[in-house]
């Protein structure tokens, strides 16, 4: 039996990462007049939070009552459920991006794993080496 599950931690450090990213562009943006300008962040985040989190959260039926570690900074982590990290990570963003349609739409998307997810897969496989894109996969 294994001690620690590797989905998990790898869960818990996705929502670490997409909550760290949405702090930093919710800090350089001034109001909500500025969404599109950083709508190439939140298409990221929105993939990290696709492959990353929901992902693996339906690939594992864990229940939202689950509780989780999430990394909130080099040596601390806050104990949560997934519920709660859900909320902190996928809801905080679609909340961030509601006041654009378009962006609303899109981000959505990618979170659906609808068309657009695909064609933002592969916009990232034709910007990034097979390596990169090995490495980014790895990363989340």
């Amino acid at each position: 039996m294994r001690l620690f599950n590797d989905d998990l931690n790898k869960t818990a450090v996705a929502m670490g990462k997409v909550i760290k990213l949405l702090d930093d562009v919710q800090g350089k943006m001034s109001w909500n007049y500025d969404l599109l300008e950083h709508k190439e962040d939140f298409y990221g985040i929105a993939y990290v939070c696709r492959v990353g989190i929901l992902d693996r959260i339906e690939k594992n039926n864990w229940l939202m009552t689950s509780p989780i570690s999430i990394p909130s900074g080099i040596i601390k982590f806050k104990r949560d459920t997934i519920a709660t990290g859900l909320m902190k990570t996928v809801v905080r963003l679609k909340e961030m991006v509601q006041n654009d349609v378009s962006l609303e739409i899109e981000v959505i998307g990618i979170l659906d794993r609808t068309r657009f997810f695909h064609e933002y897969s592969n916009f990232l496989s034709q910007i990034m080496s097979e390596e990169q894109m090995r490495k980014f996969m790895n990363s989340i």
